[in-house]
């Protein structure tokens, strides 16, 4: 991004997504979808996971 604060086109972007269970008790079959706008192009090999997985 550059200085006038608005994602340009060619801007790379990053930012991170924390989930946290605040439960004693385990969380299963958790989901999260963060489905990227049609002008949003994600690059092969940029998402990662410590844990899961990522379609």
């Amino acid at each position: 991004m550059n200085s006038n604060g608005i994602a340009d086109v060619g801007d790379t972007l990053l930012y991170r997504i924390v989930i946290k269970n605040l439960s004693s008790a385990t969380a299963l079959n958790v989901r999260m979808n963060d489905t990227p706008d049609t002008k949003t192009r994600i690059d092969i090999g940029s998402v990662r996971t410590t844990h899961g997985r990522v379609i």
